[in-house]
Order: C-alpha cells, then sequence, then structure tokens
C-alpha cells in the first residue's frame, strides 16, 4: 500500500525583521507566537506551562564540583578548549572555532523554546521540537553546545509548551555543558514579550543574547557582541543572506551597520539586500525595560521597529551556516547536512571505511551507502538499502526495506520489502511490510502505518 504523497512548502514564510511567518492554517496555535516563558527558578514536577491545541492532525501528515581545591587556571583552559570542540561538533562547521574573548565570560543567553512546533507535527505532538534529534543530538543541544562554544556559561530557557520533558531531558540542569534556568510562561507571550520575561526571571542585569532554539548556525557569537559593544547598540541583530529575499522581510543598514528600516517581503528582483533577520540578537537590559510585563508583544514588529525609530538598533551580516530548523523540509536538511560533513555529526559517532558514521554498537547486515549514520543498537536487515539517511538509536531496518534520504527516530520500524524516501518516521513508529512512505511524509510517533 502506498502511503499519499504530500508536497513541502518552498520556503518558510518570513515576516517583520525576517523571522519566519506561520502559515495561516497555524494562526493563533503558537509556534513563533509562543516562543518564551516565565515562572519559578525551577518548576516542580507539576510544570503546566501553556496547553497546545486540543485539535490533532492524523498520524501521517504531508512535509514541508570537585570537593578538592581546584587549579582554576587548568580547569578553565580544559572548559575552553572543550566547549570549543563541542561547538564546532555540534554545530559542524568545517572552519575554525574563534578564540573566546574575555568579554563574553559570565554572558548569559535567553532561548526560546516555548512554540508548539505546529510546523513539525505530527512530530511536535508528544516532544517539544527542540527536543527532537538531529543525527542522534537533540536541536537545543546542538544550540546550546555552539554557545558553550563562545563562552556561554548560563542559559534561560524560555519556555511553555511542554516543560515538563525540558526537566526530564536534563534533570541535572545542565545541557552541552551550560547550566540552565528555567523560565515557564502561563500564556504565550510573543517574542519580545518572552524574552522580557525570561530576563526579569533571571535578573539579566547586563548585556545578553537572546536566540531561537530552533535555529542552527555557525555564527561567531564573539564577534556580533564585540561588534555591538564598539558601537554602544541598544540592539544588534544577526542578519544571514538568502538567494530569494522577496520570500522573506529584509533588513537594511547604513555603511555602519545601523538599522535603518525593514522592508517586509520585496517584489522579486527589487530587493534593495538580500540580507535578512537571522534570529540572534545581542541585548541591552534597557530594551527589557520597555517591553511591558505579562503583555504579548513581538521583537520583530513591535520593538526593534521602535528602537529603529530612535537610531538604536545595529545588524552584522555574516556568509555562514545557518538553518531555520523549524519546518519539516529544513529539519530533514538539518539531519541530512550533518551526516555529509567532515565532523563527527554526534559524540562517539566514528566513519567507516565506506564513510558511513555509526554511533555504539548497531547490527549492520544490509546495504549502507555514505553519507549516512547508524545509532547504537540500531539493526540494518540483509538486502536492506540505506543511503543519504540517519537510522535512529535502536531503530530497524528490515529485509528488503529502502531508505533513502530520510530520517528514522529513535525505535522507529521499516518493515520488509518497504519503502521511505526523503521523509521522517517518528519515534517508535511502524512502516509496514511493502508499504511506501513517499516524499514529503511525516509519520507520528508511536503510530503505525500501512
Amino acid at each position: 500500500m502506498r502511503v499519499e504523497e504530500g508536497r513541502a512548502p518552498d520556503a518558510a514564510q518570513r515576516q517583520g525583521g525576517g523571522r519566519p511567518q506561520q502559515p495561516s492554517a497555524e494562526a493563533g496555535a503558537g509556534d513563533r507566537g509562543r516562543p518564551g516563558a516565565e515562572g519559578r527558578d525551577h518548576p516542580a514536577a507539576s510544570v503546566r506551562g501553556h496547553a497546545p491545541d486540543a485539535e490533532r492532525p492524523p498520524a501521517l501528515v504531508e512535509l514541508d564540583r570537585a570537593t578538592a581545591e581546584p587549579d582554576v587556571g587548568a580547569v578553565l583552559h580544559a572548559v575552553l578548549v572543550s566547549a570549543l570542540f563541542l561547538s564546532a561538533l555540534l554545530v559542524g562547521t568545517d572552519v575554525g572555532a574563534p578564540v573566546l574573548a574575555d568579554e563574553l565570560q559570565g554572558l548569559i543567553a535567553v532561548v526560546l523554546v516555548g512554540g508548539e512546533g505546529t510546523r513539525l507535527r505530527p512530530l511536535t505532538l508528544t516532544t517539544p521540537k527542540q527536543l527532537l534529534p538531529i543525527a542522534e543530538v537533540t536541536m537545543i543541544e546542538r544550540v546550546l553546545g555552539h554557545l558553550a562554544g563562545h563562552g556561554v556559561e548560563k542559559a534561560v530557557l524560555s519556555m511553555g509548551y511542554r516543560p515538563d520533558a525540558f526537566l526530564a531531558a536534563f534533570p541535572g540542569d545542565r545541557c552541552a555543558g551550560v547550566a540552565l534556568t528555567y523560565a515557564v510562561e502561563p500564556e504565550p507571550l510573543d517574542t519580545a514579550g518572552a524574552i522580557a520575561f525570561a530576563a526579569r526571571h533571571a535578573s539579566v542585569a547586563d548585556t545578553f543574547l537572546a536566540v531561537n532554539g530552533d535555529v542552527l548556525t555557525d555564527l561567531d557569537v564573539g564577534s556580533l557582541v564585540e561588534f555591538h559593544r564598539q558601537r554602544a547598540a541598544t540592539a544588534t541583530i544577526h542578519l544571514t543572506p538568502v538567494e530569494d529575499p522577496s520570500a522573506y522581510g529584509v533588513v537594511l543598514t547604513a555603511a555602519d551597520g545601523r538599522v535603518v528600516t525593514f522592508i517586509e517581503k520585496p517584489a522579486a528582483g527589487e530587493a534593495a539586500t538580500n540580507l535578512v533577520n537571522a534570529g540572534t540578537y545581542v541585548l541591552e537590559p534597557s530594551v527589557v525595560d520597555r517591553i511591558p510585563a505579562g503583555h504579548r508583544v513581538s521583537i520583530e514588529r513591535d520593538t526593534f521597529p521602535a528602537l529603529v525609530a530612535e537610531a538604536k538598533v545595529f545588524a552584522m551580516a555574516s556568509a555562514g551556516y545557518w538553518l531555520d530548523a523549524g519546518t519539516p523540509a529544513t529539519y530533514l536538511r538539518a539531519n541530512l547536512d550533518a551526516i555529509r560533513r567532515a565532523t563527527p555529526p554526534a559524540p562517539g559517532a566514528r566513519r567507516g571505511d565506506s564513510g558511513v558514521w555509526t554511533v555504539g554498537r548497531p547490527v549492520i547486515d544490509g546495504d549502507l551507502i555514505a553519507p549516512a549514520l547508524v545509532g547504537d543498537a540500531a539493526f540494518v536487515a540483509g538486502e536492506a538499502r540505506v543511503e543519504d539517511a540517519v537510522v535512529g538509536a535502536g531503530a530497524r531496518v528490515l529485509a528488503g526495506a529502502r531508505v533513502t534520504r530520510s530520517v528514522l527516530l529513535p525505535g522507529a520500524v521499516v518493515g520488509a520489502r518497504a519503502t521511505v524516501t526523503g521523509a521522517v518516521v517518528g519515534e517508535g513508529a511502524a512502516v509496514a511490510e511493502s508499504t511506501t512512505v513517499a516524499e514529503g511524509c511525516l509519520v507520528a510517533g508511536g503510530s503505525r502505518v500501512e
């Protein structure tokens, strides 16, 4: 039996300042409009957050402290070297990480992870999108690992949807070497509202970072902070170039980097720039002071335009790796990008003579064509073929099955003679024998497709 084909949207739409805009069918569902969270320093087991929409889609949808006195100097050196290595590993860039600057020490990051991930349903019905794995490492670990590599030691996770999942994932309140504080909002506050609430919750009193928890980048954070401070900016936006700026909100700047204006989706061929808001910001506490507590406020549509009018916003562009992994198409791409690089896609990953990455002790009897990654305790049966794909920990590809340009999340099963192409099969899901999962499909975790 053949699963009905789906078609992915061409690109995520952009709203003011260039961040992605929700498709109209998801308006009010709370992905980009529900990024933040507020609450206690460490929520109890009964953490609530804001509830997701009651409506549920079908199982398959279209893709779119050491006690001894330490040698502080030696410990710090080891931590920084380890953080730099972890950053390069998790982001996967092939360029060298910058030397850490003294001014980055103590810098706090507010990381927006509160959205419901509606664009990634049904994968996110039970798992926040930032906890979905990208080549066996969760999205949030990759984001925080990159920040750690630039000297960030503390982060506030601004949460709303399923905060309990983050607490369960990081019981020691640390992720990728970064100490975590949690801020859980009872209702959506939009981007600026969420950033302000989290910053107030953590008593942020100095320059800080605000980042989107679904953006993967090799941005030199130290250079962005230095740029911000040299210009005595109130807010600095990271910009990235895109091929087709007509699908985005572009950002126009003066020669010194001062933001002049935002232009929403210019006509094709008429854009004055191809630079868009990349979702990483350096902010002063005065930005928080101007955001009213408890109100929905967008940093892209409300806060930045107001600051631009006062000539207080600057922007720095870089042309390195950048990907908003919050859509089905880009989530799949993030996984495939990770296994196509020269650097290990996950801690402990080893590359064999064939170029295939393995983690732990998988059992491989079938054919694997690089690039590919097979996780611990996964099984690829004889006469099965896996190419340009991720087979998560404990997943199984049975005899005669074909998996191409796809991701099998942990515990997924692809039955004998089944075919999966350009798709994502959720955790613990099963694709029945001789079934075809066509290009552009997401299979819900724990479901069965036949």
